[in-house]
């Protein structure tokens, strides 16, 4: 549909388009009198010019209402002058390749609810923050229009609903204890002991100081009497004699609990020093007060040592 305005008009001259509307020339350009709500105009080439006298090319389809619209054509192309305060009642549609601004310029886009204050609104600002603000909840998919789409949705209330439909209201922001996966979990707790799925445990002490010719107790189980079999990576460190640096002793120990009076049977094995002797012993003990396993350092000299365990427990099977 093309406008095809008179030539050499003179002030007031008056011209109906196909479009239905009414033009006014006034001297210097046609005004549109009046545009039927709803009207459409689609032709290739339209231009245009904001309030702001911001030009936007590339569109091909303007659905427009209200006064103050005027026209111009040169060739095939036609520029549409909204600057009168027309608004859009339908789509801007645009063509193929991008629909641009003048360098520096802010497009908005923005709709309002025939009653009430709710907008939506666009925002893209080269300089400043750009924004989408709505009036409601947003929407976001991907994948859109195959049978596969993921959606996120921003709802009114700050929570975010997830494409499986769980909804989380707030940002994570703490520390978790437990680590999960199915049925299988791994719990951390206040110790810093492991507990894998299966009950079995694994933690490690702080260093214990154990005094000169004395046993110090530098490793005691969970006070549960189901704890059957504990392994143990011991280091000790210390003097030996009168030397200025300290040696290091590393060994290994392994116990098993019978179901039988809590008795124990232990084992030290691999043991290596840079030491001429080792620095300390270790022997197993059951505390039937606590309800554990206790393991003792014994220092054959005068000489404290510092003595620090790796553990992993079982639980029994029963």
């Amino acid at each position: 549909m093309a406008l095809d305005f008179p030539n050499n008009p003179t002030d007031g001259s008056v011209y109906v388009g196909d479009n239905g509307v009414t033009y006014t020339y006034d001297g210097v350009k046609w005004t549109g009198q009046s545009i039927e709500t709803g009207g459409s105009i689609g032709i290739s080439g339209i231009t245009v010019i904001t309030p702001d006298a911001t030009e936007i090319s590339g569109i091909t389809t303007l659905v427009l209402t209200g006064s103050g619209v005027s026209a111009s054509s040169a060739g095939n192309a036609v520029t549409l002058d909204i600057s009168g305060g027309t608004s859009s009642t339908g789509n801007f549609i645009f063509a193929a390749g991008d629909a641009s601004l003048l360098p520096g310029d802010t497009l908005t886009l923005s709709t309002y609810a025939s009653s009430g204050n709710k907008e939506s609104k666009l925002t893209l600002n080269p300089t400043a923050d750009s924004a989408l603000d709505v009036g409601g909840g947003l929407r976001v998919r991907t994948f859109y229009g195959t049978g596969f789409e993921k959606s996120w949705t921003f709802n009114t209330d700050g929570s975010v609903t997830f494409p499986d439909a769980s909804v989380q209201s707030t940002a994570f922001t703490g520390t978790s204890d437990k680590l999960t996966n199915g049925l299988n979990e791994v719990t951390l707790d206040a110790s810093g002991a492991v507990t894998y799925p299966n009950t079995a445990l694994q933690r490690d002490t702080g260093t214990v100081s154990c005094p000169g010719n004395a046993s110090t107790v530098v490793y005691a189980s969970v006070p549960e009497s189901n704890r059957h079999t504990i392994k143990l990576l011991i280091q000790v460190e210390g003097f030996e004699d009168a030397n200025l640096a300290f040696d290091t002793q590393a060994c290994e120990m392994i116990i098993a609990k019978s179901f039988r009076a809590n008795a124990l049977a232990a084992s030290v094995y691999g043991v290596v020093h840079t030491s001429v002797a080792p620095l300390a012993t270790f022997t197993a003990n059951w505390n039937s007060l606590t309800g554990s396993v206790e393991v003792l350092c014994t220092t054959p000299g005068a000489n404290s040592v510092n003595v620090r365990t790796f553990a992993t427990e079982i639980t029994t099977s029963d």
